[in-house]
């Protein structure tokens, strides 16, 4: 990763220059051509411009996300669905063409966190992608007093405090950490089921998770096994060159290999993992509460039993529901 704490720790740096990019490779269709059907030169104006949130996911989904992973596969919330939307309403119709595919894939468990993401990646043959749609906070959330979180040694309960703080995401950033750390333990559940299949498999057990909004993106990792946490959310990461016209191409490369994490297989150096092992105290915590061993639940599904207030709620409300 290119930027701030995750550079440092993390074994996955590599850089390429546009023609060189997946998203062309794979689809044989120029990254200009999808820049083009997103934003353009005034007066053809900005295809998120005056949209609703779910129209926007669906956007970047088409002519970004879903030609990221092999097979482009992916199934858009419901929730867009119900809006109309048919075809993709990006600024070259005639030229786009492309039908959206809808779906309900659930991720989580009633007894700890559940819910819907925005969007679903289905690679063939590899686990589903879940990856959750913002809108950009009206005003900037950054500071310049920006905390690195691998710096301190807190609980998740106080890094929620902070990432709220400091993040470019603002209240809703607590709510990104308890979907990262849903996603990380469905990982494990699946790669728990592999190991007993073929116990010469090998599996990271740092998970990433990605969040988008139309201008940003944020990556939060979160190590099932050795209970540490990530995050770039308190740093303005771009999609979008200064134009505002083009791809970052680093922000292209950097998602790329969060969705395709399992061919890279991030894992932070020895000392660091040492150092940080179970600093973000969540297992112990939830350990505390006798819930942990429900974390095993934890898994993609079509429907929940909707008993409970825990739909991807922040992690500090969640500890409060739970001690009340």
């Amino acid at each position: 990763m290119q930027d701030g704490s995750l550079r440092k720790t993390i074994r996955a740096e590599c850089f390429a220059p546009r023609q060189f990019l997946p998203l062309p490779l794979i689809k044989g269709i120029s990254l200009s051509h999808h820049e083009n059907c997103l934003r353009q030169m005034c007066p053809h104006g900005d295809a998120f411009n005056m949209q609703t949130e779910t129209v926007k996911a669906a956007l970047l989904t088409n002519h970004l996300l879903s030609h990221l992973v092999f097979n482009s596969r992916y199934l858009l919330n419901t929730g867009a669905k119900e809006e109309g939307l048919v075809k993709c309403p990006c600024l070259k119709p005639l030229e786009c063409r492309t039908l959206l595919n809808y779906g309900q894939i659930g991720l989580g468990s009633e007894s700890l966190w559940y819910g819907h993401p925005d969007i679903v990646l289905i690679p063939p043959g590899s686990p589903n992608i879940p990856v959750w749609f913002y809108e950009d906070p009206e005003h900037d959330m950054h500071s310049e007093d920006t905390t690195d979180f691998l710096s301190q040694n807190s609980t998740s309960d106080d890094l929620c405090k902070v990432t709220e703080k400091h993040s470019i995401f603002g209240d809703k950033a607590g709510q990104i950490i308890s979907q990262a750390i849903t996603h990380s333990f469905s990982e494990a559940n699946m790669n728990c089921k592999q190991l007993t299949e073929n116990k010469h498999l090998f599996h990271h057990t740092l998970i990433p998770t990605l969040t988008l909004t139309p201008d940003h993106y944020c990556v939060v990792m979160y190590d099932y096994e050795n209970d540490i946490l990530l995050s770039s959310g308190h740093q303005k990461m771009s999609l979008w060159d200064d134009s505002g016209l083009k791809f970052n191409l680093s922000a292209v490369l950097q998602i790329w290999m969060v969705l395709n994490h399992r061919f890279f297989s991030p894992k932070l150096d020895d000392v660091m993992q040492r150092d940080f092992s179970h600093s973000c105290n969540l297992h112990q915590t939830l350990k505390d509460m006798q819930v942990f061993d429900k974390t095993k639940d934890i898994s993609f599904r079509h429907s929940f039993e909707q008993k409970s207030m825990k739909y991807f709620m922040p992690y500090s409300n969640y500890i409060k529901l739970e001690n009340k």
